[in-house]
């Protein structure tokens, strides 16, 4: 699941839990709904975790690459950023988020030339 997927699965699993706790008295969760509302909450926790994990996944490896370029000569500087950027682009199979970010680096780099 891409970066996208999980943030509206996330966003809905954070509504439904809201809508519940609003509607539903707290003694009912905790008893007559406790196995579903367990369950909801466990989903909610571990797609949290998950989304997390990618944007962490996600900005370390663009400070990695941008670091790296530091110390690349400046004929080359953009040329790799670009290779090791659609490296993991490609090993992470094209996410939304990832290429957002590629775009802003890009769109930065490009600036810099003018």
């Amino acid at each position: 699941m891409n970066s996208l997927e999980l943030r509206k699965q996330v966003t809905h699993l954070k509504q439904v839990k809201k809508r519940n706790e609003e509607k539903v008295p707290q003694e009912e969760l905790t008893g007559k709904y406790r196995e579903a509302y367990g369950k909801l909450c466990e989903n909610l926790k571990s797609s949290q975790a998950e989304l997390k994990t990618k944007y962490v996944e996600f900005l370390r490896q663009m400070v990695e690459i941008l670091s790296d370029a530091v110390y690349a000569d400046p004929d080359e500087e953009y040329q790799m950023i670009h290779e090791r950027f659609r490296a993991f682009d490609d090993a992470c199979g094209g996410d939304p988020l990832f290429r957002k970010i590629m775009e802003t680096v890009f769109f930065f780099e490009d600036m810099r030339e003018e």
